[in-house]
């Protein structure tokens, strides 16, 4: 089915993919995915509605036509799973198709709307290059894309605990240096009662948008002047109930954003996640992304700086898009030039720490090496410099897990450059690692007041939490991150594991459902319920086991293992964990998923493979965890 040749052809582009009406196919990234014409013309139909709801007759009668009878069941539902499969989506979280219960469907993401000519027979079909093309936005905001770099050195560290998102924003950021006044309006309710608390809801708000950034966003009273409003309403159907937010920008009077959230959890957490996604909104929207600019030292000759310049260029890039051989080829030719150019080595060690993170054996050896030989050479030029500092004491947290001076070259990194963000989420997973929980809070606030865009979208808060056995809020923040562009599937195991620790058995069945793919269900009148989920957990133990050691992180099969109840298996994993080593495995002193063997006696040697906490005042201090809770004590 071909468009007349007179008439524009069109495509509609969302996120990461592309629909072409005329041809009826789906790409991601130019690559096609295979979506049977039914569910293609099904979201086809609410693409082109999108941010309108579209009822079940509507679709019904789109589908299969005005007074057919289908069940809805084994027809719509069928087919909405069909779609949700080729977008890989969650319906718990989703981030394209929001289900209305019992009324029906809404496409949620933003879109764009392009028309070109058509193409002729030489035209390769996902190149549509002929004509420039006319976009129209449809009534949801336009696609307006900015990328955040995550900083990297966190990244280097928990590479499966972050989500890189380039956020989808309505309009340009504020200009650098406004203050932009946002105020809360009083929380409705919008009809039937529910349990939700209004106060509670926006209290959370005001909250989490004034921690934010202070200096950018200034949260303004009801009847105050603002540039912002932010309206939130109650809702309860007949199956759960939620909240409808909404920004409004007050010049205009536009709305330029809304969401619906559907309840999940307990009430205090998802008060949390809506806060920290309605915030997450706003700072996509209007606080600009930082841009760290790298002064390089004087008397470096331009031919060194631009082969820097150019690898730096190359190290900016997404992480599957980086040609690292290239940069290192570059940054080798820079210090050939000038063998005491920091700046270069210290590109140079940043590469080798994370080839040494995804490495194993004889080759994370290999790489750490290099890592330290080219750090050491980047201090011996310049010892303040904070890039340089970072780095070596990342490495020294990572590999040699020795806290103490790891700290106290990423507290010398802070203190040569505050305003550089990557030493602070460091330092934040240091102290979360070494106990010092509230310190790790207060921290990673810090790297968020610093670059709220970057921060503000990964699970490191998340994780921070969990290791402080704040589990609601760690439940809420892995909850709020999954609705990032691109989450990593290690995050859903991360909400897994708070809720397993936190004996939230519900909410563990949720997320173990979405990792299996299949409905995972305990029922309230077990004798124990704890008792009854590790049944289902033990189908994904299996699961992965056949895929370690490659593919699965040790340290993942150690706390798993330990959940399950195995502790010969959770201490092979540990000593694997050790070996090879583990990034995240700093986190083994107070990490509570291993509360069901920390009183095996095993414990105390493996813990000794994974070196020493330190104390404020530095000295080597072994973490004691608090009472084990959750499915220590229950199985």
């Amino acid at each position: 089915m071909f468009s007349s040749p007179s008439l524009p052809r069109v495509i509609y582009r969302f996120d990461r993919f592309e629909l072409f009406p005329d041809v009826e196919e789906m790409r991601k990234d130019g690559a096609l995915v295979p979506l049977a014409p039914q569910p293609f013309r099904l979201l086809l139909f609410l693409v082109e509605r999108a941010g309108v709801l579209v009822t079940r007759e509507e679709i019904q009668d789109a589908l299969w036509g005005v007074g057919t009878f289908v069940s809805f069941e084994q027809g719509i539902n069928a087919v909405i799973r069909r779609i949700r499969f080729a977008l890989h989506e969650d319906a718990e979280v989703p981030r394209f198709l929001q289900t209305l219960p019992r009324r029906g469907y809404c496409f949620i993401a933003p879109v764009e709307r392009i028309e070109v000519m058509p193409l002729t027979a030489a035209t390769p079909l996902d190149l549509p290059k002929q004509v420039p093309p006319s976009v129209s936005p449809l009534p949801v905001s336009p696609l307006h894309e900015r990328r955040f770099g995550l900083a990297r050195a966190w990244a280097i560290v928990a590479i499966t605990l972050l989500v890189t998102h380039g956020p989808l924003g309505t309009h340009p950021a504020a200009n650098p240096g406004e203050v932009l006044r946002v105020s809360i309006s009083p929380v409705v309710r919008d009809g039937s009662s529910t349990d939700l608390d209004p106060g509670e809801i926006a209290d959370e708000l005001r909250s989490r948008l004034g921690q934010v950034l202070p200096g950018r966003i200034r949260v303004a009273g009801v009847d105050d002047p603002a540039d912002l409003r932010i309206v939130a309403a109650l809702w309860k159907d007949l199956d759960s109930s939620g909240v409808n937010a909404s920004m409004i920008e007050t010049s205009s009077g536009r709305r330029v954003w809304s969401e619906t959230f559907r309840r999940s959890g307990e009430t205090s957490d998802f008060t949390v996640e809506v806060a920290i996604r309605v915030s997450r909104a706003v700072v996509d929207r209007y606080v600009p992304s930082v841009r760290r600019n790298r002064s390089l030292r004087a008397g470096i000759s331009p031919a060194a700086v631009a082969r820097y310049r150019e690898a730096r260029e190359i190290l900016a890039r997404p992480l599957a898009e980086r040609y690292c051989d290239r940069a290192l080829e570059l940054l080798d030719e820079a210090v050939r030039l000038e063998p005491r150019f920091a700046e270069a080595w210290s590109a140079i060690g940043e590469i080798w720490t994370e080839r040494a993170m995804a490495k194993t054996g004889e080759s994370q050896r290999s790489a750490i090496r290099a890592a330290h030989s080219a750090l050491d050479r980047a201090l011996a030029a310049d010892p303040q410099f904070a890039e340089a500092l970072n780095n070596r004491g990342l490495v020294l947290m990572v590999f040699a897990r020795s806290f103490h001076e790891a700290e106290t070259l990423i507290r010398k990194a802070i203190a040569a450059d505050p305003s550089f963000v990557d030493p602070h989420i460091n330092l934040a997973a240091l102290l979360a690692a070494t106990g010092r929980h509230d310190e790790a809070v207060a921290e990673m606030r810090r790297a968020q007041s610093i670059d709220p865009a970057s921060t503000i979208h990964s699970p490191i808060m998340a994780c921070i939490y969990l290791m402080g056995r704040r589990y609601g809020d760690a439940y809420a923040e892995y909850r709020a991150a999954l609705t990032a562009r691109r989450p990593r599937e290690s995050v859903r195991w991360e909400m897994m594991s708070s809720a397993i620790a936190a004996a939230r058995w519900d909410d563990a069945a949720r997320s173990l459902s979405s990792i299996l793919g299949d409905v995972v269900e305990i029922p309230r009148d077990v004798p124990d319920r704890g008792v009854e989920f590790r049944k289902h957990l033990r189908r994904l133990e299996s699961a992965v086991a056949a895929k370690e050691p490659a593919g699965v992180d040790p340290y993942t099969l150690a706390w798993l293992h330990a959940q399950t109840g195995n502790a010969d298996l959770a201490f092979a994993a540990l000593e694997r964990a050790a070996q090879v080593p583990s990034q995240r495995a700093i986190f083994a002193f107070v990490d509570p998923r291993l509360d069901p063997i920390r009183s095996d006696p095993r414990f105390a040697g493996h813990l000794a493979r994974f070196g020493r906490a330190v104390t404020d005042e530095g000295a080597p201090e072994t973490v004691e965890p608090t009472k084990a809770t959750g499915l220590a004590g229950s199985l």
